[in-house]
């Protein structure tokens, strides 16, 4: 099923995480400008960076439940995950799933809800990273026999 920017909008607004001027893009969905990428079996770059001074507040880009709040030192870093409420699209129901990757510490945990806009985390540069950036990535989820896959 091929879901449309105007289809969601319809569904579910969704605000940029970072509100502050002071980002730039440093690396868009798609973009591999990395060879570890394909040295890890990735085809290109799963989300997309933005550039901001650590200690940046990041804000959640819709209301949902937090299900990941976690602390590694490899991939993202300090992560978090925020689940959408279900809807629908011609019939098929789905969730979104917004990941907010290398960020300095969180300020939510697992299972909490939270409200569009709402401060969730800071920047930084934690995991896999070259500089202080967010990393950020919505996914969409589709309902299936009663269960949810994600469509990456």
């Amino acid at each position: 099923m091929t879901i449309t920017s105007q289809q969601l909008a319809e569904k579910i607004r969704i605000l940029h995480p970072i509100q502050a001027v002071n980002h730039l893009v440093a690396q868009k969905f798609g973009e591999n400008k990395m060879p570890l990428y394909r040295a890890i079996g990735l085809l290109g770059h799963n989300g997309e960076d933005y550039t901001c001074p650590t200690g940046t507040p990041i804000r959640a880009c819709f209301s949902g439940v937090v299900t990941v709040a976690i602390v590694a030192n490899v991939g993202y870093g300090v992560e978090v995950r925020i689940e959408s409420d279900e809807f629908e699209i011609e019939g098929q129901k789905m969730k979104l799933e917004a990941i907010y990757g290398h960020n300095l510490r969180f300020l939510v945990q697992e299972g909490q809800r939270v409200n569009e806009g709402q401060i969730i985390s800071y920047s930084d540069n934690t995991g896999y990273s070259t500089g202080p950036h967010l990393h950020f990535e919505i996914r969409v989820k589709y309902e299936e026999s009663g269960f949810y896959f994600r469509d990456y």
